[in-house]
Formats: C-alpha cells, structure tokens, sequence
C-alpha cells in the first residue's frame, strides 16, 4: 500500500532536479514524492550517517580508513546488505578525496536536523542538512550521494541543478537564522568530487524556485497514484 503526502513537500535534491529536468521526469519526480513507497532502504543511509558522525568529531582521513575496514570486516547476510556495504565504501573512499585535498580544512561541524523545512509557494522543501558549520555566521551542509547522477553544473545563461540545490539550503539557513552567508550553504556531490557554494547572486534563483513552488502547488492534486493508496 502506498502512502500519501496530502500536502506538497519535496526535497531539495528533488527539487533541484525538477529545475533541470524534462516535463516527464518532472511528473515522475512529482508522482514519487506523493506517493512514497512505504518502504525504501537507501543503500547509503549507514554513509550519510558515518559521514555526518566523522565530520562532527573533527575526524579525517584516518576516521575515514577506520570505518571502511569495519565494513569490510562485516559479513552481509543478504545479497542486499552487501551491495549497500559496497555502495557506503564507495561513498567514504570519495570523501576521503575531498578531505584529503583539504576542502573541509580549518572548518568544524555541529550535528545536522532531520525535521527542516522552508515554505515557498505552498510548498514545503525538506532540507535535512547533513551538519551544520560551526563559527560566528550560520552555514550549513548537504551531502548528496548520487553515483550515477551527479548534479549538474552552471553553464551561462542556465544554472545548474548544483546551484538551485544550494540556493534552497541557503534559504532554509537564513529563513531559520534570519541571516547566512552564501558561501556557508554548501552542496557536496561526494561522487562527482564537487563542492558547490551558494551563489552570492541568487535573485534569479530564488525566482526560478518560486515559479517551481507555485507549479508544484497547482499540479499536486492533479497527480495521480500508481497504485491504491492511503493518506499518510
């Protein structure tokens, strides 16, 4: 039985890949964040996790090595559990390239939230920020682990999915803490080994999410089920 959001909500990664996206992937991504599946195990939720713990502690590439050969000293009891292994090593060995050429040096970090969400249009984007970064401004981070779909860069005239991500992380970061530095609201692909920054310059950004919003709004309804459901 799939469940219902009555109310539109999605994420930032979705949305930031609505912008980008042709008109039947943007229904798809609509339809699946209406109707979620019930259940869903992501095959990098144990990475997300050891991610966000080895940051907060201020740990680095040694963190790093000791949580992969925990992992690799597990034996899964599904065929399942060893390809999310498979997959979270993979996550932590592409971080470990970002650490290792220093683009976290000099900054610390404070424990994430699940429950974040700013309001535009009618429309609640889950932000869920990884971690926070600590020091006298407010900043934020998001890792995103996309193996096969890395975020899209700017190219001139259209911004990428990259900046459209960042930009809604920057404006969850100064809904909540009446101000953030763009530069604080980082998007990390680990995978592609890109680390995105908000733009400073983010008026036709912040239009392009609004417009998005108020689409969103209006089509909810209108999205149809791909099987039975019950309200959430």
């Amino acid at each position: 039985m799939t469940r219902v959001r009555s109310n539109p909500r999605i994420s930032i990664a979705k949305v930031a890949e609505y912008m980008v996206a042709s008109a039947g992937r943007r229904h798809t991504i609509l339809r699946d964040q209406k109707f979620p599946p019930a259940f869903k195990a992501s095959r990098f939720r144990d990475a997300y996790a050891a991610l966000s713990e080895i940051l907060v502690a201020g740990g680095g590439v040694r963190a790093i090595d000791a949580q992969i050969a925990e992992w690799r000293s597990r034996t899964p009891a599904t065929r399942f559990e060893a390809e999310c292994l498979a997959n979270c090593i993979d996550a932590l060995i592409a971080f470990k390239a970002l650490i290792a050429r220093g683009e976290f040096a000099g900054m610390s970090f404070l424990p994430g939230t699940r429950e974040a969400y700013v309001e535009v249009a009618g429309v609640d984007l889950s932000v869920r920020p990884d971690v926070m970064v600590a020091g006298a401004t407010a900043g934020t981070m998001k890792i995103y682990l996309g193996k096969t779909s890395p975020l899209t860069e700017d190219v001139p005239g259209r911004p990428g999915s990259s900046s459209y991500a960042a930009t809604a992380l920057n404006l969850w970061a100064e809904t909540t803490f009446g101000s953030a530095p763009p530069a604080q609201s980082i998007v990390v692909d680990v995978f592609a080994g890109r680390v995105y920054r908000a733009p400073a310059r983010q008026q036709r950004r912040r239009q392009d999410l609004l417009a998005a919003c108020q689409e969103i709004a209006v089509m909810w309804r209108a999205i149809v089920s791909p099987s039975s459901a019950t309200a959430a």
